[in-house]
């Protein structure tokens, strides 16, 4: 797991970061914490599962929802921004995505939306887990964030 070396990059660069997680239920941050001195960097993880947060908390427009999807680009972009703000963080991370069993309104089971906010820049990524289970689904979610992570610092 990349956990380790992007916790080593962020204490190299002073950076904190903040997650706002929704598919993965808070498996980023406590991937993290598994690492000593964790609490240097980690400014804050949040689970955002239910639209009602994401739109309450994080200020995503209940239009964009609506109009997008809560599994979409745009939300993630909203998402990660948003937490960034709050939390006064060098980064942000946020999930939105479908770890099943079934599919949903404009998502399919494995269809994940990622956006990281470094500074100013915003990068967003899309993932397509197929034939798995949610456990698996949520686990490699987890490790192509950090695996991104660790190539952008």
């Amino acid at each position: 797991m990349k956990s380790l070396s992007v916790l080593n990059k962020l204490k190299e660069k002073h950076f904190k970061i903040a997650f706002a997680e929704s598919m993965t239920g808070g498996a980023l941050v406590s991937e993290l914490i598994k690492n000593p001195s964790a609490s240097s960097v980690l400014e804050l993880g949040m689970v955002t599962y239910s639209n009602r947060i994401k739109e309450s908390f994080l200020d995503v427009p209940k239009e964009v929802i609506e109009k997008y999807g809560v599994v979409s680009k745009e939300v993630s972009i909203i998402m990660a921004k948003n937490m960034k703000a709050k939390a006064h963080s060098h980064i942000s991370v946020s999930v939105t995505g479908n770890a099943g069993p079934t599919s949903s309104l404009n998502s399919n089971v494995g269809e994940v939306w990622v956006s990281i906010c470094i500074l100013e820049k915003v990068m967003s990524y899309y993932f397509k887990f197929e034939n798995l289970e949610r456990k698996e689904i949520i686990n490699k979610t987890v490790n192509k964030v950090y695996e991104i992570l660790d190539k952008l610092l």
